[in-house]
């Protein structure tokens, strides 16, 4: 389930991101796009190591940066997915929320998963940071809660069960939204199940130019939840969310 979790945050962030400010034209003839194995992707993510540093748009407006970057630990003989970010979330006009997150996936080889570690932060009103340490043989998570000056809660959790709501419920007594955040997000996730990752052939226009892409997609009932094109050596050049949220990497300007 961790695996799976994990896999679906990297799309999720990678799409939770904006192109707004690249105009592209996607290949209409998506009837021709072959099916890729996502291990393939996998593959080429390593076999170059290209970290994506993104710009996060919502409706054309800059709301946060993002930063994916596939390696090897040469000395464990193991590969790592690092990941950091930020995103501002607009509630109302008064109203506005900074999230930070950052993560780390070890994995053998054969990119079957070892140990997650990943950690999100709320930092308005008030600072509230949780993370979770994960190793693969291990049915249970440990989950620790935190503001800048004490730790509110620091425990074992199954990973599969009510108990982290739980426990957040009890160490965020006085944050009730942050609570329901979690709630919910749990309850979608139970209700609606996990999204199938597909990764086929496809190719994008910039600037009258065609490059050859993967696209990758997370996939629920025949909706896209999110999509992105992957350049050759594995780097996020396009991507969108279903909810509004677009990326585009440093370099690739209008």
């Amino acid at each position: 389930m961790l695996y799976r979790l994990f896999a679906a945050a990297i799309v999720l962030f990678w799409l939770v991101m904006t192109l707004l400010l690249v105009r592209h034209e996607i290949d209409p003839e998506s009837s021709r796009l072959r099916e890729v194995p996502f291990s393939h992707v996998l593959r080429i993510l390593y076999l170059h190591e290209q970290a994506s540093d993104l710009h996060i748009y919502q409706a054309g407006r800059p709301v946060g940066r993002l930063r994916l970057h596939p390696r090897a630990n040469k000395q464990a003989g193991t590969k790592l997915f690092d990941l950091t970010g930020t995103l501002h979330i607009i509630l109302g006009p008064e109203d506005k929320r900074r999230i930070s997150w950052d993560g780390s996936l070890e994995m053998t080889p054969d990119y079957r998963i070892l140990r997650a570690d990943v950690g999100f932060a709320l930092h308005d009103p008030s600072f509230v940071r949780v993370d979770v340490h994960h190793l693969a043989d291990s049915p249970m998570a440990k989950v620790s809660i935190r503001t800048r000056s004490a730790v509110l809660s620091e425990t074992m959790v199954p990973i599969e069960q009510k108990a982290f709501t739980e426990m957040a419920r009890t160490a965020l007594a006085d944050r009730p939204d942050v609570v329901l955040l979690l709630e919910q997000a749990r309850q979608q996730l139970g209700q609606q199940g996990w999204p199938a990752v597909r990764v086929r052939q496809s190719a994008l226009r910039h600037a009258g130019d065609r490059t050859e892409t993967y696209l990758l997609t997370l996939e629920r009932e025949g909706q896209n939840l999110v999509e992105c094109h992957l350049s050759q050596l594995g780097q996020v050049l396009v991507g969108r969310t279903l909810i509004g949220y677009t990326f585009q990497p440093d370099n690739l300007l209008p």
